[in-house]
């Protein structure tokens, strides 16, 4: 099932960053950190595209 922005399932920590516009060491630190749920395959790290969303969510909704 297609996710609510179209995104491909598994991305890029790079492709994260384009799309949040960040570096994208600043999503290997959230990464690193859990903040943004992730795995690896060999060396290789792919985050969800739906992890992606419910973190976005979540900083919408943070009132820092």
């Amino acid at each position: 099932m297609p996710n609510k922005l179209g995104l491909p399932d598994f991305l890029t920590p790079q492709e994260v960053a384009d799309l949040l516009g960040v570096h994208k060491n600043t999503v290997y630190n959230l990464c690193k950190s859990k903040e943004l749920p992730s795995f690896k395959i060999g060396n290789n790290r792919r985050i969800r595209a739906d992890a992606l969303i419910e973190y976005i969510d979540k900083q919408e909704g943070s009132t820092d």
